[in-house]
């Protein structure tokens, strides 16, 4: 192995997957933890596996701490909404990648399972990549894509995304950690937009004169089962706004339930 040291950078089922998968051929990560509650999964696992790991409640915490890293280390940062300020990436002694919910270039930033069932997109993906000063735009590692039928929620494809890029990580696995990457350039002759995460599709608003299709792709965007990631999205009446509460698609009907905004 080329590095010292392995850190990941993240939360959720995939950085247990990772872990799990680098604990078995005999490797000790390090986990880096961002307002991570002691009793999610991930923290009982952490704990759990007595795996050498550090918690920080704000960003500048995080950075002070990679500054301080010394010897050649391999970050690994996957569901992870810290970026890496120029000052880390500049580091000649870490090598970073990130793993990314969407096919890059596509949907750069934040949510993007959201952007991608709103914008009705056919394929849904994932991308490893490496990390520079820009945002998801190093050159690309792997990438892997699904087929998208049109019924998918935002939870359903994030997880589904999840347990596609924890394949692609086994397929480039031994590579990486011998820095034996072979990448390719991400496309930059098309200018696609960056999401942030205070972006939400329509403005949050239910538009009654969208096609069915529309309809659907909004309210499943939007639906990321009991995570409150975004505001309930709303309907705009001549009586006043009302918030959709939960909603049925079938066929060709959607049923919504609704409630004034107290």
């Amino acid at each position: 192995m080329k590095f010292k040291k392995i850190y990941i950078v993240g939360s959720g089922s995939i950085c247990i997957s990772i872990l799990k998968s680098l604990i078995k051929d005999e490797y000790n990560p390090v986990m880096i933890l961002y307002k991570e509650h002691n009793i999610s999964m991930l923290g009982n696992f952490v704990k759990n596996n007595n795996i050498e790991n550090y918690s920080f409640d704000n960003k500048a915490e995080i950075t002070i701490f990679l500054e301080k890293v010394r010897e050649k280390a391999l970050i690994i940062s996957a569901n992870n909404v810290y970026l890496f300020p120029s000052i880390i990436v500049d580091k000649e002694n870490l090598k970073i990648i990130n793993f990314h919910n969407a096919l890059l270039p596509r949907h750069r930033g934040m949510n993007a399972p959201t952007w991608t069932i709103y914008e009705m997109d056919k394929k849904a993906g994932i991308t490893w990549h490496l990390v520079n000063k820009n945002i998801d735009d190093g050159e690309i590692i792997i990438q892997k894509k699904i087929n998208l039928n049109g019924t998918e929620t935002a939870i359903y494809l994030i997880k589904q995304l999840m347990n596609l890029a924890f394949v692609a990580f086994e397929e480039i696995k031994y590579d990486l950690l011998d820095w034996n990457l072979k990448t390719y350039p991400m496309r930059n002759d098309i200018q696609y937009q960056i999401h942030y995460s205070k972006d939400i599709p329509n403005n949050g608003i239910y538009n009654e004169s969208w096609s069915f299709q529309q309809k659907s792709a909004f309210l499943r965007s939007l639906d990321w089962g009991c995570i409150p990631q975004f505001p309930q999205p709303i309907i705009k009446t001549s009586n006043g706004d009302l918030i959709i509460e939960n909603y049925k698609i079938n066929e060709n009907k959607i049923e919504i339930c609704t409630r004034p905004i107290l």
